[in-house]
């Protein structure tokens, strides 16, 4: 048995003192989090760039050796979600969350839209923890952000989380149905290179005042996508389908839910 001790000196427990941990397919222990002022992981020594900024390190797990330490962040606050850490079958990992502001993700710096107060964000490992790759995704106003990551068999990269406004990916349009002050629950595929294939919303036409969350995601053996998480609003279409509809609206103020995908996107089954 073995412990570790780091000390992360973050205050916020409901915004920033979050943390990851996922095991890889060589037997090491990655553990993910957040820290301030600076940290200590193994024998390295770290200190943020801003407010808050994100440590990712690998542990051999039979005696807790540390085998490597990234750190990434920019000025403003660089959040990894609770969870939001995994590893591909290629022992690769890959997190998300949200950041403002311009930020260097392990020599790949990204860049927030203006006017949003956080962008969501895809950042991509290899074994040794150099990156691979490192995008943001745009929205041009209101509060974006992964909560949580997951691979398919073909190794395409799955992000769900909430998304506000509006912003262009690869040639994707992406748009939130809530209004100010609000977001909706987002689910997104994108290739094992970081390409977008298609990004979904759900929430309330023109719904303000709540963030609609979806936080967690698993990818079952036949690659479809179970998400839950909680909504707020009436009348949220959880059909991506242009000529169909599953309409559901919350009894009372952040109801929870459970949805299925297929890895097109489509719907599992519209009952």
């Amino acid at each position: 048995l073995w412990a570790i001790k780091v000390d992360a000196n973050l205050g916020a427990v409901l915004t920033e003192a979050y943390s990851s941990v996922d095991l890889d397919n060589a037997g090491n222990v990655i553990l993910g989090g957040n820290y301030r002022n600076s940290i200590t992981v193994g024998t390295n020594n770290f200190t943020a760039v801003g407010n808050t900024d994100i440590f990712i390190a690998s542990f051999t797990q039979s005696n807790g050796t540390n085998n490597w330490a990234k750190t990434f962040g920019g000025a403003g606050n660089d959040i990894l979600s609770p969870g939001a850490m995994r590893v591909n079958a290629a022992n690769e990992p890959h997190f998300t969350g949200r950041f403002a502001g311009t930020s260097n993700m392990g020599g790949t710096p990204i860049s927030s839209t203006s006017g949003a107060t956080t962008n969501m964000y895809l950042v991509g490992l290899n074994n040794t923890g150099t990156t691979k790759l490192a995008l943001c995704v745009p929205s041009n106003s209101g509060q974006s952000g992964g909560h949580r990551v997951g691979f398919d068999i073909a190794g395409n990269v799955y992000i769900t989380g909430w998304y506000s406004g509006t912003g262009s990916l690869n040639g994707i349009n992406m748009q939130a149905k809530s209004g100010s002050n609000a977001a909706d629950v987002a689910l997104c595929k994108l290739s094992s290179t970081g390409t977008l294939q298609w990004f979904n919303t759900f929430g309330s036409a023109g719904f303000t005042g709540e963030l609609n969350i979806s936080a967690g995601l698993q990818v079952d053996s036949e690659n479809n996508l179970l998400i839950t998480g909680k909504f707020y609003g009436q009348n949220i279409d959880w059909d991506p389908s242009p000529t169909m509809t599953l309409i559901l609206s919350s009894a009372g103020q952040d109801d929870g839910f459970v949805a299925k995908y297929k890895s097109d996107g489509s719907l599992f089954q519209n009952p």
